[in-house]
């Protein structure tokens, strides 16, 4: 039996292996303050959010919940009654979307969040389905925060048409929209 203040023998092996392996390679050593260094700089790079990615390489040094941009915008669009305008997105690693959508005066759209197939039948007049959880209905105001996968397309779609809940005004006149909308994609 081995008490807990012995080191059975394969595990002073394998300690003094990768201690020698470390001291042999060079790769171990003290800096001026007394911690290892790794034989390069003398400096670690900084983390100020402990995201784990080096500030330096952190496009969101101050927040941990983000470090890389992969895309961020700012349009407006003029959408005729009867049409919508579209937004896609096809992340080559797991991202998250932000957006922020404000339509100026007071018909409403649907801010659709929906992938490539069903976007295709949204075109096409056909069923369709949308994420709702990335989607807000019938509103003047969207705000929203959704993960997205890297097998898909994705598509934001503002929608001044009848395809979704809200729906133009049936007054004969062309009931234009102004939407702002500010996005981010980030990881």
């Amino acid at each position: 039996m081995v008490s807990k203040n012995k080191i059975n023998r394969r595990k002073f092996i394998a300690i003094a292996s990768v201690a020698t392996a470390g001291t042999v390679a060079g790769c171990a050593g003290s800096d001026s303050s007394g911690g290892v260094s790794d034989g390069g700089s003398n400096s670690e790079e900084r983390d100020s959010d402990g995201d784990g990615v080096p500030d330096s390489r952190d496009d969101f040094p101050n927040d941990s919940t983000r470090s890389e941009l992969l895309q961020r915008g700012n349009e407006s669009y003029d959408i005729n009654e009867d049409y919508y305008q579209y937004l896609r997105f096809s992340p080559s690693q797991p991202a998250t979307l932000s957006y922020d959508v404000d339509v100026q005066g007071d018909i409403r759209i649907d801010v659709i969040l929906t992938d490539g197939t069903n976007f295709q039948y949204f075109e096409d007049g056909t069923d369709w389905e949308y994420y709702g959880e990335g989607s807000e209905l019938d509103t003047i105001r969207a705000s929203n925060e959704i993960n997205l996968g890297t097998d898909r397309t994705y598509y934001l779609i503002m929608d001044n048409t009848s395809e979704g809940q809200a729906a133009p005004p049936t007054d004969f006149d062309n009931n234009r929209v102004e939407v702002d909308i500010e996005y981010e994609l980030y990881s």
